[in-house]
């Protein structure tokens, strides 16, 4: 079996975004509270989170499109503290630039500039997200030869169609294609489904949850700089004899 495709989810695989998210969150929320004095008095970051959760409940046809999301939320908030309507516009984009530029500003792990630049030397390189950031500004979109994400497609792992786009965009079979990812459902499930093999980067050593064989993934790590004996082993015990 030969491998042409390695594909990538972002976000908690070639950095932690946990905090990353927090502080992006906390930026844009201080913007808000200094162009807007009434704001804080109005909401808090928990309460603006719990809005926007809100309104994809509401609107799951927004599940995948987290920016528009964020967009609409912020929208809401500043109509209902009475806010110049005319003003709205500018504010939100103002306010999710602000996002946007704190979201890009993460710090690699260590090891995911040598691996991307080794597996790029003989294999086609694919990022995979349901998130909005942005590969240019934080640095290695050289290294990929596409990049996809819910938003480009309209649906958000672990429903088949991002990976199906991936597929096709890429012109590989799906037993030809192995996915790395952080997420037991959003990555391993979503790829598995459409026999794509899996690599679960998992550095915490949680424990598999689903005992269904059909979507144990292919492989586990715990460090990327594991992810090229990862890639032998799929492709030895996927390779008749």
């Amino acid at each position: 079996m030969v491998i042409k495709l390695i594909t990538f989810d972002l976000d908690n695989t070639l950095w932690e975004n946990d905090s990353v998210i927090q502080k992006a969150e906390q930026a844009c929320y201080n913007f808000l509270c200094q162009r807007v004095p009434q704001f804080e008095t109005h909401y808090s970051i928990s309460e603006l989170i719990k809005i926007r959760q809100q309104l994809m409940e509401k609107s799951p046809h927004l599940s995948a499109q987290v920016s528009k999301v964020r967009k609409l939320s912020l929208q809401q908030v500043l109509e209902s503290i009475g806010y110049d309507s005319a003003a709205i516009p500018d504010l939100v984009r103002e306010a999710f630039d602000c996002f946007l530029e704190h979201r890009n500003a993460i710090r690699l792990f260590p090891q995911t500039i040598p691996l991307l630049a080794d597996l790029q030397k003989n294999y086609a390189l694919a990022s995979v997200t349901n998130g909005n950031s942005d590969l240019e500004k934080i640095g290695i979109a050289n290294y990929f030869q596409f990049s996809l994400s819910a938003e480009k497609v309209g649906a958000s792992k672990p429903r088949p169609n991002l990976f199906h786009a991936v597929l096709h965009r890429a012109n590989v079979r799906a037993h030809e294609t192995i996915h790395i990812g952080d997420h037991p459902v959003d990555d391993i499930q979503g790829a598995q489904q459409l026999g794509i093999h899996t690599i679960w980067f998992n550095p915490g050593q949680q424990p598999w949850n689903d005992p269904s064989t059909k979507v144990m993934p292919s492989a586990v790590i715990r460090c990327l700089s594991e992810v090229p004996q990862a890639i032998r082993s799929i492709q030895d015990t996927f390779t008749p004899t």
